[in-house]
């Protein structure tokens, strides 16, 4: 993956294909590698650090902050991590190799638009008022 670069504004997305590159550079007979690439995780947070990620975009439908209206998979971060424990039970290759790498998508079946998020938090959360100031 060459389209996510520093220079076109996508530093996160130029590390996460950077670190993988790296793995993927390294993999032997003795070294497996199996990558998870989820949608955008939404679900419980464990510390408050976490609101800053992914679930920042329910705190700010919460709080009635304008999203900029985009489509995207969304996974529940319960479904990523049951992604993780179930690919260290899938049997590594006989060679290792780009062609051989195994890369799993956690996603939903169908992309949908941020605003659709806002139904279902309302029957999550009665108490606030979701409108967008």
């Amino acid at each position: 993956n060459t389209a996510r670069t520093v220079a076109n504004g996508d530093p996160y997305g130029y590390a996460k294909v950077s670190a993988e590159r790296m793995v993927l550079d390294h993999a032997s007979s003795s070294f497996d590698c199996i990558t998870i690439l989820p949608g955008v995780n939404l679900g419980p947070c464990m510390t408050k650090s976490h609101t800053k990620s992914s679930a920042v975009v329910v705190r700010q439908i919460l709080y009635g902050n304008r999203q900029p209206d985009y489509r995207s998979h969304f996974v529940d971060v319960r479904d990523t991590a049951a992604a993780h424990v179930a690919a260290l039970a899938v049997a590594a290759p006989a060679v290792a190799s780009e062609e051989g790498a195994r890369r799993f998508l956690a996603v939903s079946d169908a992309q949908m638009r941020i605003t659709e998020l806002e139904e279902p938090l309302q029957k999550l959360f009665p108490d606030y008022i979701l409108e967008a100031k």
